[in-house]
């Protein structure tokens, strides 16, 4: 049986692979957070809530930087 190679994906596609990858990325974070919060021992409930809020701050900047370039300042006016 003969198959036709297509290596076009459309803009919908690529938009759909997207938000698959996007999700399981989520899911694969959400996973390991509890694990690593208790690999934590000896942290109390104010530094790991410190840790997940700068990890939280450091991925939104990713993001900015990542759809908005060096004009990250502009996307919060």
């Amino acid at each position: 049986m003969a198959t036709v190679a297509n290596d076009s994906v459309t803009p919908k596609e690529h938009a759909h692979l997207k938000g698959v990858g996007l999700v399981l990325l989520a899911g694969v974070f959400w996973s390991t957070a509890g694990i690593i919060v208790r690999l934590i021992e000896s942290a109390n409930e104010w530094q790991i809530v410190f840790y997940r809020s700068l990890a939280l701050v450091l991925t939104l900047l990713v993001v900015l930087v990542a759809r908005n370039g060096r004009a990250i300042f502009s996307a919060f006016r």
